[in-house]
Protein backbone atom coordinates (compact mmCIF):
# COMPACT_ATOMS: atom_id res chain seq x y z
CA UNK A 1 0.00 0.00 0.00
CA UNK A 2 1.19 3.39 -0.73
CA UNK A 3 0.03 6.57 1.39
CA UNK A 4 -0.31 9.99 0.59
CA UNK A 5 -0.39 12.81 3.07
CA UNK A 6 -2.06 16.16 2.60
CA UNK A 7 -2.96 19.69 5.27
CA UNK A 8 -6.11 19.51 3.51
CA UNK A 9 -8.40 17.51 1.28
CA UNK A 10 -8.74 19.64 -1.45
CA UNK A 11 -5.21 18.89 -2.29
CA UNK A 12 -6.54 15.57 -3.41
CA UNK A 13 -8.63 17.19 -6.27
CA UNK A 14 -6.31 15.82 -8.90
CA UNK A 15 -5.23 12.62 -7.51
CA UNK A 16 -8.99 11.96 -6.91
CA UNK A 17 -9.35 12.51 -10.80
CA UNK A 18 -7.67 9.55 -11.31
CA UNK A 19 -8.59 6.76 -8.28
CA UNK A 20 -10.76 4.35 -8.73
CA UNK A 21 -13.32 2.98 -5.93
CA UNK A 22 -12.52 5.55 -4.05
CA UNK A 23 -13.94 4.83 -0.42
CA UNK A 24 -14.48 7.26 2.70
CA UNK A 25 -12.52 6.05 5.75
CA UNK A 26 -13.69 6.87 9.05
CA UNK A 27 -10.64 7.43 11.15
CA UNK A 28 -11.21 10.17 13.13
CA UNK A 29 -9.38 12.56 11.13
CA UNK A 30 -10.21 15.27 8.66
CA UNK A 31 -10.39 13.12 5.33
CA UNK A 32 -9.19 9.99 4.62
CA UNK A 33 -10.00 7.72 1.53
CA UNK A 34 -8.92 4.86 0.00
CA UNK A 35 -8.72 3.53 -3.77
CA UNK A 36 -6.68 2.17 -7.16
CA UNK A 37 -4.51 4.54 -9.10
CA UNK A 38 -2.97 2.87 -11.42
CA UNK A 39 -4.41 -0.41 -10.41
CA UNK A 40 -1.99 -0.16 -7.31
CA UNK A 41 -3.85 0.36 -4.29
CA UNK A 42 -3.12 3.45 -2.00
CA UNK A 43 -4.77 5.48 0.88
CA UNK A 44 -4.94 9.42 1.33
CA UNK A 45 -4.90 11.17 4.83
CA UNK A 46 -5.62 15.08 5.58
CA UNK A 47 -5.87 16.11 8.89
CA UNK A 48 -4.17 19.56 8.75
CA UNK A 49 -1.26 22.00 8.42
CA UNK A 50 2.10 21.27 10.60
CA UNK A 51 4.03 18.54 11.07
CA UNK A 52 2.23 17.62 14.14
CA UNK A 53 -1.02 17.21 12.30
CA UNK A 54 1.00 15.19 9.06
CA UNK A 55 2.42 12.95 11.77
CA UNK A 56 -1.38 12.62 13.12
CA UNK A 57 -2.88 11.48 9.56
CA UNK A 58 0.20 9.01 8.84
CA UNK A 59 -0.16 7.56 12.62
CA UNK A 60 -3.61 6.63 11.55
CA UNK A 61 -2.44 5.25 7.94
CA UNK A 62 0.27 3.13 9.83
CA UNK A 63 -2.75 1.75 11.94
CA UNK A 64 -4.67 0.18 9.51
CA UNK A 65 -2.41 -0.75 6.74
CA UNK A 66 1.39 -1.98 5.84
CA UNK A 67 2.97 0.55 4.35
CA UNK A 68 5.87 0.38 1.17
CA UNK A 69 5.84 4.14 0.96
CA UNK A 70 4.35 7.65 2.14
CA UNK A 71 4.78 10.75 0.10
CA UNK A 72 3.46 14.16 1.60
CA UNK A 73 1.66 16.30 -0.91
CA UNK A 74 -0.27 19.55 -1.39
CA UNK A 75 0.05 23.43 -2.13
CA UNK A 76 2.47 25.90 -1.45
CA UNK A 77 2.78 29.80 -1.73
CA UNK A 78 4.83 30.99 -4.49
CA UNK A 79 8.12 31.49 -2.38
CA UNK A 80 10.44 31.30 -5.51
CA UNK A 81 9.82 33.64 -9.27
CA UNK A 82 10.42 30.47 -11.01
CA UNK A 83 8.10 28.43 -9.45
CA UNK A 84 4.68 28.40 -11.30
CA UNK A 85 1.09 26.40 -10.88
CA UNK A 86 1.50 22.96 -11.38
CA UNK A 87 5.27 22.74 -10.72
CA UNK A 88 6.47 19.74 -8.59
CA UNK A 89 9.34 20.43 -5.81
CA UNK A 90 11.52 17.89 -4.90
CA UNK A 91 12.63 18.70 -1.42
CA UNK A 92 16.45 17.97 -0.39
CA UNK A 93 15.76 17.96 3.07
CA UNK A 94 12.41 18.56 5.25
CA UNK A 95 12.93 21.71 7.81
CA UNK A 96 10.56 22.55 10.19
CA UNK A 97 9.81 24.88 13.12
CA UNK A 98 10.88 23.56 16.51
CA UNK A 99 8.62 20.85 17.74
CA UNK A 100 9.12 18.13 20.71
CA UNK A 101 9.42 14.77 18.84
CA UNK A 102 10.08 16.33 15.52
CA UNK A 103 13.78 15.75 14.18
CA UNK A 104 14.61 19.58 12.97
CA UNK A 105 16.02 18.19 9.26
CA UNK A 106 15.24 15.06 7.38
CA UNK A 107 17.34 14.13 4.88
CA UNK A 108 15.61 12.52 1.94
CA UNK A 109 18.05 10.75 -0.82
CA UNK A 110 18.21 10.69 -4.41
CA UNK A 111 16.52 14.28 -4.40
CA UNK A 112 17.61 17.64 -5.82
CA UNK A 113 15.92 20.46 -5.64
CA UNK A 114 15.88 22.73 -2.81
CA UNK A 115 14.67 22.89 0.96
CA UNK A 116 11.23 22.66 2.23
CA UNK A 117 9.64 24.43 5.06
CA UNK A 118 6.61 22.71 7.29
CA UNK A 119 5.10 25.40 9.41
CA UNK A 120 2.07 24.67 11.46
CA UNK A 121 -0.81 27.47 11.41
CA UNK A 122 -1.81 29.38 14.54
CA UNK A 123 -5.12 30.46 14.69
Amino acid sequence: MFAFVASESREFSGLLRHVEGSTALDWGIDFARDGLLNGRAIVMAANGPGPKLAASAAKAIKGHYELEGLASIGFCGALLPDLHAGDVLVATSLVTVPHPGVPQALSLPHSHVAHALSVPRTH
